[in-house]
């Protein structure tokens, strides 16, 4: 939902929620083609960090990498590795609790800012990684893939039709053999 502050402030938005600033990052990608994308500036406030405010992400040991390169091995699976490209903003908040305070370029007729109740994680939102391996916990399980509570990221299972399967998660990149 796209707002003004003062609709903010009749719903209460304002006080029940952190806003947060966003920026323009931009990259070029070369040959005259520049990408431009707006990024969430949650940045640490109080010396609070991701763990001490509980929305740290868990990212697997090498050992799980090498379990999962040596099942891959032993029992001539074939292994991929991909990366989510728009993995955290794909990843839908479980808490509405951020609003990202646009960037002036982006406001209303009058030159007022804009502001953005989200839905889903942005770049930039120190919870967003936490939100991404939760959203794919729930996504594999239903392939009846599940996790080690000493190894978050690793999922392990048989897929229905019975191969077996393994799926390692480290931030938006994914590696699986089957």
């Amino acid at each position: 939902m796209i707002c003004t502050h003062e609709e903010l402030e009749s719903k209460g938005l304002d006080k029940s929620c952190r806003i947060i600033p966003t920026r323009w990052v931009t990259t070029d990608k070369g040959g005259g083609v520049t990408r431009a994308r707006v990024v969430i500036r949650d940045v640490a406030r109080n010396q609070d960090t991701a763990r001490s405010l509980g929305i740290s992400s868990p990212t697997p040991s090498s050992d799980a990498f090498h379990v999962l390169l040596g099942v891959a091995g032993c029992l001539d699976l074939v292994l991929g590795a991909a990366d989510v490209t728009a993995a955290f903003m794909a990843t839908p908040l479980r808490k509405r609790d951020v609003i990202a305070k646009l960037p002036l370029s982006v406001s209303d007729l009058s030159g007022s800012a804009m502001y953005l109740h989200l839905f889903k994680a942005l770049n930039g939102l120190r919870s967003a990684s936490q939100e991404w391996v939760i959203f794919l916990s729930e996504t594999v399980s239903e392939l009846q893939l599940e996790y080690d509570s000493l190894e978050p990221c690793l999922f392990t299972g048989r897929l229905k039709s019975g191969a077996v399967c393994l799926l390692l998660s480290y931030v938006d990149d994914i590696f699986d053999c089957f």
